[in-house]
């Protein structure tokens, strides 16, 4: 009876093992009454009947150029076409077309009439009307030629506004007599808004108020308005007209000044034929659309967009939803990334140009540039960015940039600069209102020199054409200290100044009169005066902070680690700062007080390689090891950016990623040289490591003969086995 009982046991227990182990291999999940598989193939929501193409799943900062919010902005008519929605006239010789593009307008509709007996109109009924605003935009060819819009009943009483001969707005009147506004420029897009009822209407030309306020009398009567229109007129041959993003009050989805702006191009495809379509823009009712349209650009902040359809049958179908983010402050650098370097080429200063834009004057500075000469910010040379760069190729003049400095006693100022000859003078100077101060040149037969009183040229030393140099000048009123690329020229003793000034008025660079050929580049100006600024930044490339803003701002800052805000022009170089994890963000005020600021952007600093060390047990003194010896390699970056990759190699093998542990199993008795080192994230690499241990073989040491450590494990389990065995029996 026992027996039976213990091989029911055994059975129980083989059946168990069998059933964990289809667990293992077959994992099932248990809901309610169901049984599903763990891993399930998941089933597609959408068929993708309407793919939005714009907006796209990113930032946007400023609107999608050339596209301007309407009821009928064109953007869904195709190019050579008539414009969808309206009644089109062709006279011939006369022709009614949107066009792809003209004069930073995209989509629109383009007019043109060389028939003296006939002309192009397009017209639009509008119910009957007795008040109401219409806004569009609207460029004429010519300045003799009539290109005409009017808002009339059936009898043509109404609003008739021109661009006529002799280039000027009129508008009629009874008679008829054409009323002069103002004169017009031909090819020149005009936005132009009227608000009008039975008597009066009101009239905006790009935003202002053009019968101030007292109305503009109509032509005719009329009790109510039936139909808009825009054509040229008899008589007329080579006139052309172009309109763009027609909106008006009466469409409750318009909301007048909407075209005033671009805006943001919602376009999509469907392969399915429909007969309407809307669209939701944060959950919002549903707008209809023709299809293609602009959107009014959105607030700032995260949004979503969703597009409808239906067919002729009611079917409906809709997009997936298209997210993206509106924002005022857009930076771009730092990223949000790990930095083991400095941004090649850009060096901190109170003025480093990085603002400016190539070929402009820099900014905050006053600019002389007599004939034949030049003061231009430039992109680039000799291994700096944004730069100003003067050229001289007047005899009778020079160019100039300076800047006033208050009235200083002392102070600290430093710069790169660059002469582009050694026969040329190219000159530094610190002075007050006469001229007396600190005068330092580089100039004939390539030397550094100041002036004294005199005035007396002193020799400084040689330097080298199209060569950087790091100036640095501390000054009081009787004394300056220089230091030219970071060595001391006066000794500590300092160079007397040209005159007795009592305080200093203002700086400039220059070239001089009788230069020809003259070239200089100046970079990285910083000064002990500016509060945010610590001499010694520019002596080294920096980290760019760069970033763009839709507003117009009056103010910027930024605040690094929470710090407080400091003021800046616009993009900047920062000191490279000190390793370990930072944040940035960027503020700015507009006129009206209002404070606008960038995200939080986060970045690394990881200048250091990492550190590594090898592990393992001793067989013996000194280093000596066996075959079975594990040996691990561990690494640590510290506050950096975190471990890469770590490498290996035995004596003269190929490096070997370290992944887990290691041993010489395959390798005979012996000295052996291990080399390791890692990686960091920020691709910072450690120097080679190495330790030398002696491999020995420990299989000829006393043991019990024929036996092996598993034999003996073997052995003892049996008599184990054993021993249980005769218990059960008994």
């Amino acid at each position: 009876m026992k027996r039976i009982k213990l091989n029911y046991l055994m059975i129980f227990f083989q059946l168990l093992i069998l059933i964990s182990a289809i667990t293992l291999v077959f994992p099932i999940t248990l809901q309610g009454s169901k049984i599903y598989a763990s891993e399930t193939d998941s089933l597609s929501m959408s068929a993708n009947e309407i793919t939005i193409i714009t907006p796209e799943n990113k930032t946007y900062l400023n609107p999608i150029s050339d596209y301007y919010p309407g009821v009928y902005g064109f953007e869904n008519d195709a190019p050579n076409g008539n414009p969808f929605g309206w009644n089109t006239t062709e006279a011939p010789s006369t022709s009614v077309n949107v066009i792809n593009e003209i004069d930073n307008h995209k989509r629109v509709v383009h007019l043109t009439d060389n028939n003296a007996a006939g002309y192009p109109i397009i017209n639009k009924s509008i119910g009957s009307r007795t008040s109401g605003i219409i806004e569009f935009w609207i460029r004429a060819g010519e300045t003799n030629r009539q290109h005409y819009f009017q808002i009339s009943d059936d009898a043509n009483n109404g609003i008739h506004l021109y661009m006529m001969q002799v280039g000027n707005w009129r508008y009629v009147t009874t008679g008829p007599v054409y009323n002069i506004i103002e004169a017009y420029n031909a090819n020149q897009w005009y936005h132009v808004k009227i608000e009008f009822n039975t008597t009066k209407f009101h009239l905006w030309i790009d935003g202002v108020s053009k019968d101030g306020g007292a109305g503009y009398d109509l032509a005719g009567s009329p009790t109510s308005f039936k139909r808009i229109a825009f054509n040229t007129d008899y008589g007329e041959t080579g006139a052309n007209m172009w309109i763009d993003a027609i909106g008006y009050s009466w469409d409750s989805d318009y909301n007048i000044g909407d075209n005033l702006n671009e805006g943001l191009l919602l376009s999509f495809e469907s392969n399915k034929n429909l007969d309407w379509m809307g669209y939701s823009l944060d959950g919002q009712l549903n707008k209809t659309i023709l299809g293609n349209t602009t959107l009014p650009f959105p607030s700032e902040g995260s949004h979503q967009i969703q597009v409808f359809g239906s067919d002729s049958i009611g079917t409906m179908y809709q997009s997936d939803f298209r997210y993206f983010t509106i924002k005022s402050f857009l930076l771009f650098t730092p990223e949000n990334k790990t930095y083991s370097n400095p941004i090649s080429d850009y060096y901190p200063g109170v003025y480093g140009f990085e603002n400016d834009a190539p070929n402009s004057n820099p900014f905050g500075w006053n600019t002389t540039e007599a004939p034949s000469t030049s003061v231009n910010v430039i992109n680039e040379i000799d291994n700096h960015k944004r730069v100003v760069h003067l050229t001289d190729n007047n005899a009778a003049g020079y160019p100039i940039i300076n800047k006033s400095i208050g009235s200083r006693t002392s102070g600290i100022i430093e710069f790169w600069i660059r002469a582009g000859e050694t026969n040329r003078q190219h000159y530094f100077q610190i002075s007050d209102d006469a001229n007396n101060g600190i005068h330092l040149y580089m100039m004939q037969i390539g030397n550094w020199r100041y002036v004294t009183t005199g005035p007396v040229y002193n020799i400084i030393e040689a330097y080298n054409a199209n060569q950087w140099y790091h100036v640095k000048i501390e000054f009081n009123t009787t004394k300056f200290h220089l230091w030219i690329d970071g060595v001391s020229k006066d000794g500590g003793a300092g160079y007397d100044l040209a005159g007795s000034p009592t305080s200093f008025k203002r700086i400039a660079f220059n070239t001089d009169y009788g230069e020809t050929g003259a070239n200089m580049w100046i970079d990285a100006i910083g000064y002990s005066w500016d509060s945010d600024y610590n001499i010694g930044d520019n002596l080294n490339e920096g980290l760019l902070l760069s970033f763009e803003s839709n507003k117009n701002l009056d103010w910027m800052g930024y605040s690094l680690d929470g710090q407080l805000n400091k003021t800046i022009l616009g993009n900047t170089t920062l000191p490279f700062p000190s390793e370990g994890s930072h944040q940035i963000q960027v503020f700015g005020n507009v006129s009206s007080g209002i404070v606008y600021q960038s995200e939080i952007r986060k970045f690394l600093i990881d200048t250091t390689a990492p550190t590594s060390s090898i592990l393992f047990t001793l067989y013996g003194d000194p280093n000596i090891v066996i075959k079975s010896t594990a040996f691990t390699i561990i690494a640590d970056d510290g506050l950096g950016s975190g471990i890469s990759l770590i490498r290996y190699r035995i004596n003269n093998s190929g490096w070997n990623d370290y992944n887990s542990t290691f041993d010489l199993s395959n390798y005979e008795d012996g000295y052996y040289m291990i080399y390791y080192y890692s990686i960091d994230n920020g691709g910072n690499i450690e120097l080679e490591n190495s330790v030398l241990v002696e491999l020995i073989d420990i299989s000829s040491e006393p043991s019990i003969s024929g036996y092996s450590t598993p034999l003996l494990i073997i052995s003892f389990c049996g008599v184990i086995a054993l021993i249980i065995r005769k218990k059960i029996k008994n």
